[in-house]
């Protein structure tokens, strides 16, 4: 004999249970990704090929998760991965994740013969996996990062693009990172001087980074407009600190892009 609600309350225990478990045991079809170079090499996620790595650590990292390589003696200072899906209802789904170190001046995507751990919708090198670091935990590799990835019938993931430091683009580039690139250091040099002549001029910036900030892209590849709105919101959330002048000065800074050329065949 039980209480009514109790018995209600364990119902619905034991029901949640048998969902995750259910959603746990999901079978997944899972394409990992080839290299569109010699010079970088993929794999899938072995424990065994980093004996430095507890190994329980490796016991949620999401099947689709693959490790990358480079083995050129050049930096890798920008890749865009294409992540595709198909979820249990039929819905598709498509999109590029990226990771772009030329415009933020921090070094390298990946150093020369390092690794990069890439999950759905996260990079992560392999030195920075259990280090002090600002961006995602080696834990994220779980596909906590993209809404699809836990519940997903197919999973398909394709190097878009790399870049190397001495500007050699490899990939289709369907992403158009390139042109992205490009544009950063375009979006950036136009918002500072707009601040600039409105301090100038005596005038608050603000009115002005918030009409930026709001105006919608004129189209997916409007990166001008992407980055610009990106650096106005960043402008904005330091807005009244002594955060802002370092902010804008930085994005003055911003380092003229490589020329970027293709592969040759």
């Amino acid at each position: 004999m039980c209480i009514r609600s109790r018995c209600v309350l364990a119902f619905i225990v034991v029901l949640t249970s048998v969902i995750v478990a259910s959603a746990q045991r999901i079978p997944m079809k899972v394409q990992l990704p080839t290299s569109p170079t010699t010079e970088v090499a993929v794999k899938s996620i072995l424990p065994e090929d980093f004996p430095a790595i507890d190994k329980t650590a490796f016991a949620n990292v999401h099947p689709a998760s693959f490790v990358l390589k480079n083995l050129s003696n050049r930096a890798i200072v920008a890749i865009a991965v294409e992540w595709s899906y198909t979820a249990q209802d039929g819905h598709e789904g498509r999109g590029f994740a990226k990771s772009n170190s030329l415009s933020t001046n921090t070094g390298a995507v990946v150093q020369p013969y390092e690794r990069l751990f890439v999950g759905p919708k996260v990079f992560l090198p392999e030195s920075l996996a259990f280090a002090p670091h600002i961006g995602s935990p080696f834990e994220a590799l779980d596909g906590r990062s993209a809404h699809w990835a836990a519940t997903a019938s197919q999973i398909t993931a394709k190097i878009d693009v790399v870049i190397f430091e001495d500007g050699e683009l490899v990939g289709p580039d369907q992403s158009q990172l390139g042109v992205e690139i490009q544009s950063q250091k375009m979006a950036a040099d136009q918002i500072a001087s707009r601040v600039r002549y409105a301090q100038s001029q005596g005038q608050d910036p603000t009115p002005m980074l918030k009409q930026i900030a709001e105006a919608p892209m004129e189209s997916t590849t409007d990166f001008i407009g992407l980055w610009s709105g990106l650096y106005a919101h960043q402008l904005l959330s330091v807005q009244g600190s002594n955060n802002f002048d370092a902010r804008l000065t930085a994005m003055e800074k911003t380092p003229i892009p490589l020329k970027i050329f293709g592969k040759t065949q």
